[in-house]
């Protein structure tokens, strides 16, 4: 018998089904609980980590569609099979759009089951394979969410890891105690892991210094992808974060340098990012730095909103974050991104 560590939860109140499910799986060498209902399916997720969940459509209470809605709105990481006797056409679509990787139909032949769920697996592991680390950094608390707040969001919507690191406070700009908070409720809203690093506001270096604190993350981190400043702005620390940057991540295999109010107009970008379906949820992040919205003109929604539809003029979406390409062994879906150049060079970030 093969062994193996994968852990697979059933769903089915029908007892004697998921009897024989549960044999033919384990027989596979896989590990198999089963519950009877939705709630009990909620406490061992709570609980325990499952690589597969399969979930009959019609339980009794809360059906198997509101259970895998449950299952994408707490970002449980597994992947879900849909049983049902009954393969309906709204089923189908709502499952789908709910991001069910497969479907079952019952009574299921052994053969069909074992290899959805291995289909499932295999998508699931080259899904994983295909995670990447990203690093944005900037100098204040606020300067990431600016400059790539909606890309963030759409390397969360794909799975990856994501952190921020902020160089210093921002005590220049307020109570540094207030800002780290806002800091925090902001990284955690885009789904980054956030660290603030202890340089002086207005007078961050580029460098040995900052260098080799950035080189310290980096070497913990080993991110694919770092988001950072251009060198073209106007505000000294931001100058001296992307050259320290630079030198500091020049193993990292891909450097893209963002826009912030300060940005010049020696600015060239050569990426455009689409954020059409991001732009509402970056607006919320920066939102939540409460203590500059309210004395910051460039923190304007309406600004915001109007800076990233003008540069969607260069690329085939209604709002987008430019960026600067230093160098990119990114994978980039064509309908993510935009260049001036040969959209062929770049490759995608998913």
């Amino acid at each position: 018998m093969l062994t193996t560590d994968t852990k697979i939860l059933i769903i089915e109140d029908d007892s004697a089904q998921s009897t024989l499910f549960q044999r033919w799986l384990e027989q596979r060498g896989y590990m198999v609980q089963v519950c009877e209902s939705a709630e009990a399916g909620f406490f061992k997720l709570s609980s325990e980590a499952f690589d597969v969940v399969l979930v009959d459509v019609e339980l009794p209470g809360m059906s198997g569609l509101e259970f895998t809605h449950y299952i994408r709105n707490g970002q449980h990481d597994c992947a879900v099979i849909l049983m049902t006797a009954h393969q309906k056409f709204e089923y189908v679509k709502a499952g789908f759009d709910l991001g069910v990787h497969d479907f079952l139909t019952k009574p299921a032949k052994k053969d069909d089951l074992l290899s959805k769920v291995q289909r499932v697996l295999e998508s699931r592991k080259k899904q994983q394979g295909d995670r990447q680390v990203v690093l944005a950094i900037g100098a204040h608390p606020d300067d990431v969410e600016i400059g790539v707040g909606g890309t963030l969001l759409e390397h969360k919507k794909r799975g990856d890891e994501i952190y921020i690191l902020t160089m210093c406070g921002g005590s220049a700009g307020g109570a540094e105690s207030t800002r780290r908070l806002e800091s925090q409720r902001a990284a955690s809203f885009l789904g980054a892991q956030l660290v603030v690093e202890s340089c002086q506001d207005t007078q961050i270096s580029a460098g040995p210094e900052t260098i080799s604190l950035i080189e310290k993350h980096v070497r913990e981190i080993q991110p694919d992808i770092v988001y950072t400043h251009t060198i073209s702005d106007n505000h000294q620390d931001h100058r001296s974060v992307h050259q320290a940057t630079i030198i500091a991540c020049r193993k990292v295999p891909s450097i893209m340098t963002y826009q912030s109010p300060s940005s010049t107009i020696a600015f060239q970008p050569t990426c455009f990012m689409n954020i059409d379906t991001h732009l509402r949820d970056k607006l919320e992040a920066i939102s939540l730095y409460e203590s500059q919205t309210s004395k910051c003109d460039y923190l304007d929604p309406d600004l915001i909103r109007s800076t990233a539809r003008y540069w969607a003029r260069y690329a085939g979406a209604k709002f987008v974050e430019p960026l600067e390409i230093i160098r990119s062994s990114m994978r980039l879906n064509k309908d993510d991104t935009a260049t001036q150049q040969n959209i062929a060079e770049i490759k995608s970030i998913a």
